[in-house]
């Protein structure tokens, strides 16, 4: 039993000892990239332990800065404002517009912001609808889209869609899909760079950060 005590320790203290990198993951992005690199990573570097994030209601930048998370994989917006913050893009995604299966805009192969005149955008208080490039607020009232809502959350924006109240348009993988609501490409709108995300001065040479990022460019044939 002593012993059996001793191997626990000691098997505890190593866990410790070990690297380990904590990965955000935004809602929604393609994790095709991002799983590609990790099978790479964990066969160059067995002892590193790679912790992945939910998506959180917490802005990327500020987990960063706060150290709460070494990288993140998500959309460039969420970190362009910050200089201390690099980012590698890996891919680009494409803007789509929900609606309930009853909507009358199912009836279209693809929408531009034009032909949603006249109807009720929803969105949510979160990172995935705070692209400032997308449109702006003057732009919606020209083209007479009403923002008749923020929720508060991104499930009850969904919930709100799919109840029929309005639309709403996020950035997301061409393969994904929502339960009860139709999704429509969005056309005329600039495609949105996805990549990692890390604080500069936290990936110098030799660090695991630098080492995860390096093996992203690697496998993406992107030179650093």
């Amino acid at each position: 039993k002593k012993m059996d005590e001793v191997i626990g320790v000691a098997r505890a203290i190593q866990r410790e000892e070990q690297p380990a990198i904590r990965i955000l993951v935004q809602r929604l992005v393609d994790y095709s990239c991002l799983t590609r690199t990790m099978k790479v990573f964990s066969d160059h570097y067995p002892l590193v332990q790679v912790d992945i994030l939910a998506h959180t209601e917490h802005r990327t930048r500020d987990l960063l800065a706060a150290n709460e998370i070494q990288l993140a994989f998500g959309y460039r917006y969420e970190v362009s404002q910050n200089p201390r913050l690099g980012f590698l893009p890996l891919d680009r995604a494409s803007y789509y517009v929900l609606v309930n299966k009853e909507h009358r805009l199912c009836a279209y192969k693809y929408l531009t912001f034009e032909d949603l005149s006249g109807e009720k955008l929803i969105i949510a208080d979160t990172e995935l609808q705070k692209n400032k490039g997308l449109i702006s607020l003057k732009e919606l009232e020209q083209i007479k889209i009403t923002v008749c809502h923020q929720y508060s959350s991104f499930d009850s924006m969904l919930l709100a869609v799919e109840a029929g109240i309005g639309f709403t348009v996020l950035p997301c993988g061409k393969a994904k899909r929502f339960s009860g609501l139709i999704k429509i490409p969005l056309k005329n709108v600039p495609l949105i760079e996805q990549g990692l995300a890390w604080v500069c001065a936290e990936a110098q040479e030799g660090t695991v950060i630098r080492q995860f990022v390096d093996t992203a460019a690697q496998c993406h044939g992107i030179p650093l």
